[in-house]
């Protein structure tokens, strides 16, 4: 293990907490010793107690916080052992005792070391990190969640502790699960799930069984994820372990709610939610909650879900999960505005408003826009339309395409509190039309909502629209065929009006979603998504039907992006708008033009086997200038073990 910029920024950052998810973790003593070895051995002029007083000081001292955490550049040194001798030469730069430039570098280079021999010597100090990532994932402080299970992970691997390593990987698995990287965290929860059977600790194999079923739940592969979720429920029953057991009937729970089984899902929730309360697990509890506000939900019983909310969302705010709790707020305002209770659902907004100035998140600007949104439609407020409409102009102006969306999405479902002649009405007609047409830009199904269903509203209301929004209209109704339409940039409008920034913002706009990317760009992106695990299924079997559909018929990329989009049928059991057979049949017609990666993969596809093995073709790939055929080569080793699975 190397104590490196990631490892230094989780000490820096847990000595300067006083409440927070750092504040549960306490390496004050660790680094003390690190300190006064260093300093003991590092400088023979110096005064050992000064060399001391001066590296805390560093340590405490903002600019290394700051340094710490801004990502890495050419123009900013990476190594932690840099980023510490220079805040020690500026803390040291005056005064008796002083660090000369030669003394800080050795003295930063002795702590980064002592500080490595004494995290892994700390019996627990790995399953300590272990907690603090946990603790950190649930508060939605992914970065430290990920630095502190890392690092866990290393000193686990230093010291052979099969135990702190598989609790590790499950911590991973969980923040690569969280942020949607279902294959990453698929490789975490198998190898934590490895250790554990190595070791033979039934605990973490359970957790680690039910990390895979999530994963599978993720996905939608309801069988699978009931498999796994199973067994890891008669272990954790068998050994007792009634923490992981409530996890598992939640989950099973929530699979029975997506079957439709509405009754059993019930069931297998309010288990969970008894032993959660059981083991005083109070997050947990509230997760309970909030699954059965949702259940409610669905059924109609409105009142019910609102209760259930509102006690999951008192819970998350006593954990400290914020992201959480304005979840459950959501909840609690979709259904009191199902169930007409709009001043209540008015007032929930507002609270949850609140909460969001009171709290820094990664997520706020997202929470933010969804509760803006619904509380200008509940209030029937048309200046807020107003404001908000051209803050939605100004997101897909700056390329803030999430933001955008969000906004634009938001505002549409807020035409209902305004009638058909005002100009609220047009203005949230003219973000459907927006919303509608980045539908075809994103190229997948973002939301329920489809471009079709919105054009088929808006054309009895078609005289509300602006000029620009009617161009813009025409192309959304022709699927993104009719590339002739144009929209002139300048208005006629007043300067800064919201007519005049809309006409600017929509010509510019037309302009983006009527440039198709070319099949091999596609190609490439559907590829790094798969190698990086930075991609949904929709999106990666999207982007392969896109290049299948757009591209020459023969030629590499879209060859590749038809069998690549076979193998995730097979995997996963999709549809595809096309058959086996006729892939297979081009591809076997334009063999010669497959890569050697695709040949391999092709082979396997079709025979059933393949001499080429996965470590093979990661070994022979060049990961620091990888060209096309590289990231084949490690893509099709994750499709190979996929088939072998």
């Amino acid at each position: 293990m190397n104590t490196d910029r990631r490892t230094l920024r989780l000490v820096v950052d847990s000595r300067r907490a006083t409440d927070g998810v750092l504040a549960a973790v306490d390496l004050t003593e660790v680094v003390e010793r690190a300190a006064r070895e260093a300093a003991e051995r590092a400088a023979k002029t110096t005064d050992p107690t000064v060399l001391y007083d001066q590296l805390n000081a560093a340590l405490g001292d903002e600019q290394l916080a700051e340094r710490l955490g801004e990502p890495p550049s050419e123009s900013e040194p990476e190594a932690a052992a840099t980023l510490l001798t220079e805040v020690l030469v500026d803390d040291g730069s005056g005064g008796e005792g002083a660090l000369t430039d030669d003394e800080s570098t050795r003295v930063a280079e002795a702590f980064l070391a002592e500080l490595q021999r004494e995290l892994v010597a700390i019996d627990d100090e790995a399953m300590g990190l272990v907690e603090l990532g946990a603790a950190a994932r649930r508060r939605g402080a992914v970065e430290t969640a990920r630095d502190a299970l890392e690092l866990a992970r290393e000193i686990a691997r230093e010291a052979d502790d099969s135990r702190a390593a598989a609790a590790a990987l499950a911590g991973l698995g969980d923040v690569a699960l969280r942020d949607g990287s279902a294959d990453d965290a698929e490789e975490q929860y198998q190898a934590s799930l490895d250790r554990a059977r190595e070791s033979g600790d039934e605990s973490a194999e359970a957790t680690a069984l039910a990390g895979l079923g999530n994963v599978d739940l993720q996905r939608e592969a309801l069988d699978a994820a009931e498999e796994y979720h199973r067994e890891s429920l008669a272990i954790s029953r068998r050994i007792d372990d009634q923490s992981t057991e409530a996890n598992s009937l939640a989950s099973l729970g929530t699979i029975a709610d997506r079957r439709g089984d509405a009754d059993t899902a019930e069931t297998y929730l309010r288990e969970s939610l008894d032993l959660k309360r059981l083991v005083g697990d109070e997050a947990g509890e509230a997760t309970a909650l909030a699954s059965l506000g949702s259940l409610e939900e669905g059924r109609g019983a409105y009142a019910e879900a609102v209760d259930h909310y509102v006690a999951a969302a008192e819970g998350f705010a006593s954990t400290g999960q914020t992201e959480a709790r304005l979840e459950a707020l959501q909840g609690v305002v979709d259904c009191q505005q199902a169930d007409g209770r709009t001043a209540d659902a008015v007032e929930t907004c507002e609270d949850a408003l609140s909460v969001l100035d009171d709290v820094g998140m990664a997520d706020a600007d997202s929470y933010r826009r969804w509760f803006r949104t619904r509380h200008a439609g509940l209030t029937g407020d048309a200046e807020a339309v107003a404001s908000l409409y051209e803050q939605a102009l100004g997101l897909i102006a700056d390329g803030d395409d999430p933001g955008a969306f969000e906004l634009l999405d938001g505002l549409w479902e807020c035409r209902s509190a305004f009638d058909p002649e005002t100009t609220a009405y047009s203005h949230c007609l003219r973000a459907g039309v927006a919303f509608a047409a980045y539908h075809l830009l994103l190229e997948e199904p973002a939301v329920d909502t489809g471009p079709e269903e919105i054009v088929e509203t808006i054309d009895a209301y078609r005289e509300a629209l602006s000029e620009p929004a009617a161009v813009l209209l025409a192309f959304v109704r022709s699927g993104g065929a009719d590339r002739e339409l144009d929209i002139d940039p300048e208005s006629p409008a007043a300067e800064g009006s919201v007519d005049a920034i809309e006409r600017r913002v929509f010509a510019d706009f037309l302009d983006r979603i009527s440039e198709t990317p070319p099949p091999a760009e596609l190609y490439a992106e559907a590829l790094a998504r798969i190698a990086d695990s930075d991609g949904d299924l929709q999106t990666v079997v999207q982007l392969c039907l896109v290049t299948w559909e757009n591209g020459e018929p023969d030629s590499r990329p879209v060859l590749g992006a038809g069998l690549v989009a076979e193998v995730h049928r097979e995997r996963f059991d999709i549809r595809l708008p096309f058959d086996r057979e006729t892939v297979v049949d081009r591809i076997e017609a334009n063999r010669t033009e497959l890569s050697a990666p695709l040949a391999v993969l092709f082979e396997r596809f079709t025979t059933g086997s393949t001499d080429v093995t996965p470590e093979e073709l990661v070994e022979t790939a060049d990961t620091d200038d990888p060209t096309i055929v590289d990231v084949e080569r490690v893509v099709v080793a994750r499709l190979l073990g996929w088939l072998d699975d």
